[in-house]
């Protein structure tokens, strides 16, 4: 059980980081446009 309760800990840690990771992507992509990040470096 709790090697169980461990692994599920884990993947739900990971899963939270990728959907934060995801979500920060999202908000700066719509306050600062692609094309211009892109032609600003």
């Amino acid at each position: 059980m709790t090697s169980l309760s461990c692994e599920k800990l884990a993947v739900w840690t990971i899963v939270a980081i990728l959907l934060q990771m995801v979500g920060l992507f999202l908000f700066v992509s719509a306050f600062f446009p692609m094309k211009s990040a892109i032609s600003g470096s």
